[in-house]
């Protein structure tokens, strides 16, 4: 890369920066979002079973095939879904038509992908995806239970020891699912019987922003652990939808999904896992994401930070390394100065 554009894409890092200095982030992240605007992206499944689906592009939404398509229905064409989207928590619902899509899921881990057909000019924002369900990570699963007009909101935790495992479920089917304890949370998995109409919806990790999961929201007869709830990771999506899985962000990053971990890093309960993701991203990921990585850094502060932006001295790419320049400037006045 010539001296020029890396003056020019430093030059838009800066001006980038100074925007968030500015104005907050106010404007709404692409790759990273709030609960609240989580929220947002959330629909109600009414028929062929009551459920929760999430929106994962443009008219297209996520949910598991057992609240898509009927029972003895073939997962192996398209299928009518019917759903309901409320817009604020006071607004009207309205009715949403949809297509179970046969060709981008993958029924063999109950994942469906739907196709919307959104009234007049609705727009429901997409949520970030990513395969952010690392062990100990915080994560939240938010749907509408059955019966219920509102959303229900769930904390949790992946697992520390075999957060993936084999399930068998009634019915004779196994699924590979990801394991969260919700200890010490009224868990939607621990009373399935008035609890359903979960499954489909996302399990959205509080350090990333990003939902990392779809809620199955089953639990097999006789598991005596019922603070333990069950998910299906969204690596899945690599295996059926191409479109949907050119989405999933990896540990690739950008202005905005730094500065929503800046912005995390500001709880001293998070500070260190966000720091372990950034050093996670330097390692593996492009020379682009590793300059944003040590802005962040720098604006974060800290021993761990220093080695790594004084590695990043070193770095072989010339945009990467500048990353590290004015990281360790950051660090060192303790504000952004341009």
């Amino acid at each position: 890369m010539s001296a020029p554009d890396n003056a020019g894409k430093r030059l838009r890092a800066l001006a980038l920066l100074e925007q968030y200095r500015n104005a907050g982030r106010e404007s709404k992240s692409v790759t990273s979002v709030t609960e609240k605007d989580l929220r947002c992206s959330i629909l109600k499944v009414v028929k062929p079973y009551e459920g929760t689906a999430f929106v994962a592009a443009p008219n297209l939404a996520l949910s598991c095939v057992h609240v898509c398509v009927e029972d003895g229905a073939s997962s192996e064409e398209e299928q009518p879904v019917e759903l309901a989207y409320r817009a604020g928590s006071g607004g009207l619902a309205l009715t949403l038509h949809g297509r179970f899509l046969p060709d981008q899921s993958d029924p063999a881990h109950d994942v469906a992908v739907v196709q919307l057909a959104p009234p007049g000019a609705l727009t429901i924002p997409p949520v970030p995806l990513s395969l952010d369900s690392q062990p100990k990570e915080a994560v939240v699963a938010v749907g509408y239970p059955e019966g219920q007009s509102s959303l229900e909101h769930v904390a949790g935790v992946v697992l520390d020891k075999f957060p993936v495992r084999t399930v068998a479920f009634e019915g004779g089917f196994a699924l590979e699912v990801l394991q969260i304890s919700t200890s010490g949370n009224s868990g939607f998995w621990s009373e399935l019987e008035t609890r359903r109409g979960m499954s489909g919806g996302p399990v959205w990790n509080e350090l990333t922003g990003t939902v990392v999961a779809i809620v199955e929201g089953k639990r097999p007869r006789g598991d005596m652990n019922p603070a333990l709830g069950y998910a299906i990771e969204l690596k899945h999506l690599k295996g059926c939808s191409l479109r949907l899985s050119e989405l999933i962000l990896t540990c690739q990053m950008d202005c905005e999904r730094a500065m929503y971990l800046v912005e995390a890093s500001k709880d001293r309960n998070k500070r260190l896992r966000v720091i372990e993701r950034l050093l996670d991203a330097i390692r593996v990921s492009s020379s682009d994401s590793r300059h944003w990585c040590y802005l962040a850094l720098g604006m974060i502060g800290g021993k761990e930070a220093v080695a790594a932006l004084n590695d990043g001295l070193a770095d072989e790419d010339e945009f990467a390394r500048s990353g590290a320049v004015e990281g360790m400037e950051l660090l060192r006045s303790g504000r952004l100065s341009f």
